[in-house]
């Protein structure tokens, strides 16, 4: 009789093969890291990669557009769906930690229609996506575009006609495999460090003095260890 880690595993492998999204590249790392030896060298091999894939001129630049796009929004909002929800998350926490006045549209994607027609024309919609897109991200962009909003877009595959009505994107593809996680947090990463560098280099005092603030409280209360 077949065990029932064995009917598991025929489960699965009949789902995603009737399945092909952005959650075949998490399937096809875990059969390919099943062997425990291979594990975490096929890990550090995907990383290894991502940071060569996004050693490129035109990458860099984009960052650095983007980061200025954020810097000049009155209010940022971000979206990211499916895959993309847990980074979105990080950007929205890292934003906040800046001071920005931002607000997370990942959990309430019934409303980003409603929210997108919230913006003005200071404000940013910051959009993370996946391989493929979901069709709100899609629409979103679109309706920005139309009613004249600023929209970055950060992905890996982004369709021509949807890269043509972003304001600004920051193309995160890899060269042998699809743009994954580890590929979105570096960029997010990057683009943290640009937009520090960013405050600091216009002495935005607000933001500045608030940061300065919660670390000096941090450390005289030993909220937080310093190292």
């Amino acid at each position: 009789m077949e065990k029932y880690n064995q009917f598991k595993t025929r489960l699965r492998e009949g789902m995603f093969a009737q399945h092909t999204t952005s959650y075949m590249v998490y399937w096809d790392n875990e059969n390919s890291a099943m062997n425990p030896e291979d594990n975490l060298l096929s890990a550090i091999g995907s990383c290894m990669e991502v940071i060569e894939s996004l050693k490129r001129p035109d990458f860099i630049r984009q960052v650095s557009e983007g980061a200025h796009m954020i810097i000049e929004a009155k209010r940022v909002y971000v979206l990211g769906l499916r895959m993309s929800v847990g980074t979105s998350m990080l950007l929205e926490h890292t934003l906040r930690n800046y001071s920005f006045e931002t607000q997370l549209l990942s959990r309430e994607a019934d409303y980003v229609i409603d929210r997108i027609c919230e913006m003005d024309e200071e404000d940013i919609l910051v959009c993370l996506a996946s391989s493929p897109m979901a069709k709100t991200t899609a629409d979103a962009i679109r309706l920005c575009s139309k009613l004249g909003r600023k929209v970055l877009v950060i992905t890996g595959r982004l369709d021509s006609d949807l890269a043509d009505l972003a304001t600004g994107v920051i193309d995160i593809r890899m060269s042998r495999r699809p743009a994954t996680i580890p590929a979105i947090t570096v960029a997010l990463e990057l683009l943290s460090m640009e937009l520090a560098r960013l405050l600091d280099e216009r002495g935005e005092s607000e933001r500045k003095r608030h940061i300065d603030k919660v670390e000096k409280i941090s450390a005289d209360n030993d909220i937080a260890i310093w190292e």
